[in-house]
């Protein structure tokens, strides 16, 4: 993310997290896991990628707080990582290519 995680990362009573369609872009901040107030939090639809931290609250957010971030990868995503922490290919991907290739 692009922007100053010491400032969010104060707000220890915040409950409420949206920083949907902001074109935020890189990794979540493992910082934001110490706002363990949070009982909603919206990344969806920027630009971020890696492994969405698991701890705290970040446990607790569903599918639809992450969505719109194809590059990102971990639970509560069913998208697996790799080994560096970036997300494999989707298994219907690959087989559909495979597909594709055997019918031409």
């Amino acid at each position: 993310m692009t922007y100053d995680t010491g400032a969010l990362e104060n707000l220890k009573e915040l409950e409420l997290l949206d920083l949907s369609q902001n074109k935020l872009s890189g990794k979540i901040p493992p910082q934001l896991t110490s706002l363990t107030f949070l009982s909603a939090l919206d990344l969806s639809y920027n630009n971020l990628e890696g492994t969405i931290p698991q701890s705290n609250q970040f446990n607790t957010f569903s599918n639809d707080s992450h969505r719109g971030n194809p590059r990102l990868c971990m639970l509560p995503l069913t998208r697996k990582c790799d080994e560096v922490g970036f997300p494999l290919p989707l298994l219907g991907e690959d087989v559909d290519s495979l597909v594709d290739g055997i019918s031409d």
